[in-house]
């Protein structure tokens, strides 16, 4: 993971704010699908820097929309 992502997400910003992050990354994986790999890897580094801010439906439905 890139320590620009650690030292963006180092701060404790709340659940809601990632959780709207999340989704707009979610959004685009449906209007960009090409960029999957890298919409993901965004969403799986803000994950691992912020494990307990994330909901784990909202990376199982990221997944979903990709396997469609």
């Amino acid at each position: 993971m890139s320590p620009a992502v650690r030292a963006i997400f180092a701060d404790p910003w709340p659940e809601d704010v990632l959780a709207s992050f999340l989704l707009c990354i979610a959004r685009r994986l449906l209007s960009a699908p090409a960029a999957a790999s890298y919409l993901l890897g965004c969403a799986a580094a803000v994950s691992a820097v912020a494990p307990s801010r994330v909901r784990q439906e909202q990376l199982h439905g990221m997944w979903d929309v990709c396997l469609r």
